[in-house]
């Protein structure tokens, strides 16, 4: 009697060499890879806007890359004593607007830069669901404990992600 199930996993001709250069957006997941890689000596950026964990941020993330967007001091909401970003993790909030934007700045412009050279990008979804500002309609990557009565929640379809 068989206590498992088997799969037959397909092999393929895709391999990652330690003269890669890896860039990996997204979930948390993408963290935890791109550590083991770290450690492992492999050339990596991970998660330039923070932990990210849906289709439509990710997407917009790369744009900002690919376009090395600046962000401004204007561009931030103050939120609980700091400055945020919807497009970023909290990691890049601040108590001050000017401090906030430059660190965005200098994390888009270094991993704008590796983006050119990349050979490997990997992308971890955590979630098809999103949240958009309701004044604006914007999609939001992280909602910085603003109250939900803010956002919209909807759920992307196959075809939205795809696109």
């Amino acid at each position: 009697m068989e206590f498992r199930t088997k799969i037959a996993i397909p092999r393929y001709s895709f391999s990652i060499g330690h003269s890669d250069r890896i860039l990996m957006m997204g979930s948390c997941f993408a963290e935890n890879i791109a550590r083991c890689l770290d450690s492992s000596g492999f050339v990596t950026d991970v998660n330039p806007f923070g932990i990210v964990y849906n289709p439509l941020s990710i997407s917009s993330g790369v744009r900002e890359l690919l376009s090395n967007k600046k962000y401004a001091a204007s561009d931030l909401f103050f939120h609980q004593g700091m400055y945020h970003s919807f497009s970023h993790h909290s990691r890049f909030s601040n108590l001050l607007a000017e401090a906030s934007a430059e660190h965005i700045n200098k994390r888009i412009q270094s991993s704008s830069s590796f983006l050119k050279n990349t050979t490997i990008f990997i992308i971890t979804w955590g979630t098809s669901h999103v949240y958009t500002l309701k004044a604006s309609g914007e999609t939001v990557s992280n909602c910085h404990k603003l109250p939900d009565s803010y956002f919209v929640r909807k759920r992307l379809s196959i075809k939205d992600i795809v696109e």
